[in-house]
């Protein structure tokens, strides 16, 4: 039996040859992996990079299928809004995003302007990207970090659109959360 290591170099492990007997049932195009909770994607303004594990990403493809505001304190960060993201990544994998300040306020900019558009969020791929931000607080005083916005969207396929929308009773899962009470937006 063929045992696969972790990596602990950022890079993804070789992957076996599947036995038979252990393999699912064939895919489909619009087929989405969802293992019982979703990934967990982070956001590091600090260097502006996305991060699952000690993956790191400049930018992810997302069609977002649920979102939630959350007042709560988290990740020993103090009491402030949140906004939650649940979507499906560019790997077809059920995902999860938290955003807070001007990141929040970007991504909900984008849903503001898809619904006075009449479009359906969830039918949209939209590429999140990190962008700089420079504070000038006196003449040589700049304080810089990096914010999540939104580049571009597309529309997806209808029968993407209708296998995403399968995941309506999604459950929320984010490592290191107190459950709490929120506002999800559907």
């Amino acid at each position: 039996m063929e045992t696969i290591k972790k990596q602990t170099n950022g890079q993804p492990p070789t992957w076996p040859t599947v036995p038979e007997f252990a393999r699912l049932a064939p895919q489909g195009a619009d087929t989405l992996h969802y293992a019982g909770a979703p990934r967990q994607y982070r956001f590091d303004g600090e260097v502006g990079k996305f991060f699952v594990g000690s993956r790191e990403f400049d930018s992810i493809t997302a069609q977002i299928f649920a979102r939630r505001f959350v007042y709560e304190e988290r990740w020993g960060r103090p009491v402030q809004t949140w906004l939650d993201l649940a979507f499906i990544d560019q790997d077809d994998t059920v995902s999860v995003l938290a955003l807070k300040k001007e990141s929040a306020v970007n991504l909900h900019e984008l849903f503001v302007q898809l619904d006075q558009l009449g479009a359906d969020w969830k039918a949209c791929e939209v590429m999140l990207l990190p962008v700089l931000r420079e504070v000038r607080h006196g003449e040589d005083d700049i304080e810089s970090y990096y914010v999540t916005d939104w580049y571009e969207y597309s529309f997806v396929t209808e029968s993407r659109y209708e296998s995403v929308k399968a995941l309506e009773q999604f459950d929320w899962v984010l490592s290191g959360e107190a459950m709490s009470t929120a506002t999800e937006i559907r």
